[in-house]
Formats: C-alpha cells, sequence, structure tokens
C-alpha cells in the first residue's frame, strides 16, 4: 500500500503539515467524516497511517487545560529539543525519531504538553550505538502506548 490507499482508505483529507524525519516522510491529515487527527508515515520499508488524536477529545482537553498546572511548566522544557510540528494555532506535535522508534508528544501553543504515544519508524536506517543503548537502558519493551494526560477526572468525560 501507498500513501494514498491509506488516504482513500480512511477518508483522510490534505495534509496540513508535511516534515521529514531521516530518511522517513510524516504528514499530518484530519479525517474528512469525523475531524481526527492522522499521521500517515512514509519510509524506505512501508507507509503506514496511524490515528493520533481524535477531535472530541482534543475540544475536552483545550476546555480544561489548566496553564498553572507545575508539573506541566516543568515538562515544557523536556521537548524544546524535539524536532517541533505546528499542526494549527493552539496545537504542536513534538517528534522524535529514535532507531526505528517514533515517538510524539501533544503540546499546546505555549509548550504545555497533554499527551502523547509512539509508533514504527518506517526508517532503513540502522540504529546507532547510543541508540540502541538508551533503547536498552530505558528497558523499552514492544511499542508505545498512546495516552492523554488528564488533569481532573471528575470534570473531562
Amino acid at each position: 500500500m501507498d500513501e494514498h490507499d491509506y488516504v482513500l482508505r480512511n477518508d483522510l483529507d490534505e495534509a496540513i503539515v508535511e516534515t521529514s524525519l531521516g530518511d522517513c516522510r510524516l504528514a499530518f491529515r484530519r479525517q474528512r467524516r469525523s475531524g481526527d487527527l492522522w499521521c500517515v508515515v512514509g519510509g524506505p520499508l512501508a507507509v503506514i497511517a496511524v490515528p493520533l488524536i481524535p477531535a472530541g477529545i482534543l475540544e475536552q482537553v483545550r476546555d480544561h487545560r489548566d496553564p498553572t498546572d507545575p508539573l506541566a511548566r516543568r515538562a515544557r522544557g523536556r521537548y524544546a529539543k524535539w524536532q517541533q510540528v505546528r499542526v494549527d494555532d493552539d496545537l504542536l506535535i513534538a517528534i522524535r525519531g529514535r532507531a526505528s522508534d517514533l515517538q510524539w508528544h501533544f503540546l499546546f501553543g505555549d509548550g504545555t504538553p497533554f499527551g502523547g504515544g509512539g509508533s514504527w519508524l518506517p526508517t532503513a536506517r540502522r540504529a546507532s550505538l547510543l541508540d540502541r543503548l538508551r533503547l536498552w537502558l530505558s528497558g523499552r519493551r514492544g511499542s508505545h502506548v498512546a495516552f492523554l494526560r488528564e488533569t481532573n477526572a471528575k470534570e473531562i468525560r
């Protein structure tokens, strides 16, 4: 399957923003009927489509965010060195590739994080010794699980 097949199969709109990460190309798109945010990742080994953020969840998180949260303020600097992609005025996605691992975190326009996840990166580049060591020391087994950070469980439903 190529990128066009995924766009047709998942009813994805035109690319909002495109960027490259190593030898891979990432295209961020919205699904036409639901407004969900997707990422189509193409590389020399494969093309995959990954759902990132459901539209309803994004609106709930925007309505209930707390910019004074001390954990969120401390975390802003963590993603400063990651490649950042601006999807709209109030949504940034910080991405990082490590070996064949793609990690992303969702950030508000001011840099406050609210969730993230990961996927496979279809790169043909071999992981450096430093990347292999980092993955081994982190104890990573398997792939990332997507998550959204909920600050107040009673208000968000």
